[in-house]
């Protein structure tokens, strides 16, 4: 079954959620190799059933019902097929290009009665397709295309018709694919080969008893599998295939946790796994499977087992270069997939079926263009002359509307997104809508009232109950309105629905998602033009670099950072430029909020290595500190004058009044970044005339920002803002009642329950990370 034990066709919202379960899974490969992981694949019997023969799996049946390349039900047919050929493709290709795929033991057997069995059909089915007259007819549409007209709308079902046909695979073709792949090395029997595989495989693979008979060993008993199958997949636990399966699992299970001692033991060396691709839906999905009250202790090792290392191939499909937007680069890797994987099933059926539906829609229409991007390259051995000669007369039609195609892809492509923005803000899981921590960027955008009203409102929203589903449809119905009638108004309107959707999501602490959108937002911008206030990329920019920032898994995701800040700065400096041309003396975006920036990225790498390594130099440590405190009290000072400088024309003048509020929201994230440096000395030599002062600008700001605010419930310092006052507060007040309750707050907000809310980067986390370090401070004997 496709959920659980329902044998009913899934609605559009749940074939969304459910890709998005394949994808979700995609990213924690991801988030492995980041943070430095090696992942090697296994290939189940079905997935070379998928190599050797795309189209047959590419659609549910009776037997399969989740299609390899199939999302949607009324995903066009023909596109699928190709997009099944191109998946198949990658994966032999590209999933793995520095080691081979390789069949687990046990599972080899069924590799050569695969062997087999072809090798005895394809006597039968040799002339299988020139019986079908399939080359006269390809024949016949390569004419049609070559005499086409560059306007012809038919040109397109023509081309992709063509495409299929060069596409299809005899009997014997199969069998030939299957030989090359196992000749060539890119698919290896496991058991055989397995002296010839990477390091650390063979010592993984190796046969050894020496392990002894603990728990874990049980748990990697053949039977402990059998039994978890028969409960995962009803109706197949019988039989030599399932007896074959268990075992296979059951080896990969051990080669894994062989894997996993060896990193434990030798931590600094790259932690390495062996993924296993399947076709067999339910052994990806396990937790929509058995209920948390189904699950046997014995089989919740097993579950985590498959959820990080079980793989389906629609988790792939994210990576095809057919699939993504045609500027990548510029996009960060972003795809509208990587929304779809947060999603989950609300209350508002209607409303979400509505969006599922424009996202299924859409979907369509963008692989149905997709898919004439196909790149041959080399695949090409097994055709035969009249397939060469579609592909010629196909590449040659594809080629003389290069442009147009390409224009219709992003087109299709931004549809997707743009449904995908909504279905996520709407509907987004509990992991995407927990209260964050952190505070959204101050975002400024000049002019445009109704965007900055939106954002304002959006910046507080930093859980779910804050939500309001009212005021966000009000505000994106506000910003069509703003921006009607204007030159350029679809494009500027859609560059502020996802300045605005960025900022949405970064308030709800969803880093990644929020540079993606950012990211995303750039294909909108008018780059050319330097007029102040106009959808020039200055915002997008500055919130790519932000929330990447707060992504960043290490010190080699800021490296580029600094780059994007400085793109921002100088559209800014065009900006200025360009007003002084006209006379106006002075054009403020606000640009001291890029300086701030580029000391944040500073400060981060500074912590990282404060929280992350075990070796340090603190003569070195200390200096680079002050020197770090030094210029964040030189910034801070910037900052406050600015602040006074906008307050006071803020009066008479609206848009001093917004610069006003950003700048507010900017000196606030200057304050905490200060008082946090002053506390994370490694020697607890702390500056506590230094920390009073900083202290008594919090507690003045505060009650500002009250006096500012009082109608509303949005929140002036952040969680992390207020655990950080209250751990400067403690260490520097005399009061031996209050140094309690600075001591309770801090210990509370670092308890366990709270710390994966409130931890944003890799080094907050562990007995050595930040938080840690602030709840140790907090327990010293007073």
């Amino acid at each position: 079954m496709i959920k659980g034990s329902e044998n009913r066709e899934l609605t559009a919202v749940e074939q969304v959620k459910f890709q998005g379960e394949f994808i979700e899974a995609a990213e924690q490969d991801e988030n492995f190799v980041a943070d430095g992981g090696k992942i090697y694949w296994a290939i189940d019997t079905n997935i070379i059933y998928f190599l050797i023969d795309p189209i047959g799996r590419a659609f549910p049946d009776d037997e399969q019902q989740t299609g390899y390349a199939t999302i949607f039900t009324n995903d066009p047919r023909r596109a699928v097929e190709i997009l099944a050929e191109a998946l198949a493709n990658y994966i032999v290709e590209d999933l793995s290009p520095n080691a081979p795929l390789f069949v687990p033991p046990s599972i080899d057997r069924q590799v050569f009665l695969l062997v087999e069995g072809l090798s005895q059909e394809g006597a039968v089915a040799a002339d299988e397709l020139e019986g079908n007259n399939i080359g006269a007819k390809a024949n016949q549409l390569a004419n049609w295309l070559a005499n086409s007209s560059e306007s012809d709308d038919k040109s397109d079902v023509i081309a992709a018709k063509l495409l299929n046909l060069a596409l299809l695979r005899k009997t014997t073709s199969q069998l030939a694919r299957l030989e090359r792949l196992l000749e060539s090395g890119r698919i290896v029997i496991a058991g055989i080969s397995a002296a010839n595989l990477p390091k650390p495989l063979p010592f993984a693979m190796e046969v050894s008893d020496s392990e002894g008979k603990g728990y874990l060993r049980q748990l990697l008993e053949e039977g402990v599998w059998r039994s978890f199958l028969g409960g995962l997949i009803p109706g197949r636990n019988k039989g030599k295939a399932f007896e074959t399966k268990a075992s296979a699992l059951s080896t990969l299970h051990r080669w894994n946790d062989r894997l996993a001692r060896l990193h434990k033991n030798a931590p600094n060396t790259a932690p390495v796994k062996i993924n296993f691709l399947t076709g067999d839906t339910p052994l990806v999905t396990t937790r929509s499977h058995f209920l948390p009250t189904n699950v046997p202790s014995a089989h919740a090792e097993l579950m985590n087992f498959c959820d990080t290392h079980f793989r389906h191939p629609r988790g792939l499909l994210a990576d095809l270069p057919m699939l993504k937007f045609p500027d990548e680069d510029r996009l960060n890797n972003t795809h509208f997939f990587d929304l779809w994987s947060h999603w989950t099933l609300g209350e508002d059926a209607q409303d979400q079926a509505e969006i599922s539906e424009n996202i299924q829609q859409n979907w369509a229409e963008f692989l149905s263009k997709a898919v004439l991007n196909y790149d041959f390259d080399q695949r090409t051995n097994d055709l035969e002359d009249w397939q060469l000669r579609s592909i010629t007369a196909f590449e040659s039609w594809r080629e003389k509307r290069e442009d147009r195609i390409e224009e219709e892809i992003s087109e299709f492509w931004e549809r997707c997104f743009y449904f995908a923005t909504q279905g996520l803000v709407r509907f987004g899981s509990a992991s995407t809508m927990r209260p964050n921590a952190r505070n959204a960027p101050p975002v400024y955008l000049e002019s445009w009232s109704s965007t900055y009203n939106l954002i304002s409102q959006i910046v507080n929203w930093n859980s779910p109950s804050e939500f309001d589903a009212e005021k966000y449809k009000s505000g994106l119905a506000l910003i069509d309105r703003e921006f009607k009638g204007r030159a350029e108004s679809e494009r500027d309107a859609r560059y502020a629905y996802y300045i605005a959707h960025a900022v949405l999501f970064a308030a709800r602490g969803n880093w990644s998602i929020s540079s993606k959108v950012a990211a995303f937002a750039q294909r909108f911008a008018r780059t050319q033009t330097s007029r102040p206030g106009e959808a020039n990329g200055r915002e997008a920019i500055y919130i790519q670099a932000f929330c990447l920032r707060h992504a960043a898994r290490n010190l080699e995701d800021l490296e580029p950072l600094p780059e994007l800040v400085k793109r921002a700065r100088e559209i800014a400096k065009g900006e200025q430029d360009a007003a002084f041309s006209k006379g106006i003396e002075r054009h403020d975006s606000i640009a001291i909020r890029f300086d701030a920036e580029i000391e944040a990225i500073n400060i981060t790498a500074w912590l990282f290595r404060r929280f992350s390594t075990n070796s340090f130099d603190l003569v070195e440590e200390n200096e680079t500190l002050s020197r770090l405190i030094e210029s964040s009290k030189g910034l801070l000072e910037k900052v406050e004058n600015c602040y006074e400088t906008s307050k006071a024309s803020a009066e008479n003048d609206p848009e001093s009044e917004k610069r006003c509020a950003v700048i507010f929201r900017l000196r606030v994230r200057m304050l905490v970044n200060l008082l946090g440096l002053s506390v994370f000395r490694r020697d607890q030599k702390f500056d506590t005339v230094l920390q009073r002062e900083l202290f008594r600008k919090s507690e003045e700001i505060e009650i500002e920002y009250e006096k500012l605010h009082s109608s509303t419930q949005s929140h002036c310092f952040s969680a992390y803002g207020k655990m950080i006052r209250s751990s400067v507060a403690y260490l520097t007040t005399k009061d031996s009642q209050k140094k309690k309750e600075f001591q309770n707050q801090i210990v509370d907000l670092t308890s366990n329950d709270k710390r994966n809310q409130m931890a944003t980067f890799p080094y907050d986390k562990g007995v050595q990370g930040r938080l840690s370090w602030l709840r140790a401070i907090a327990e010293v004997e007073t």
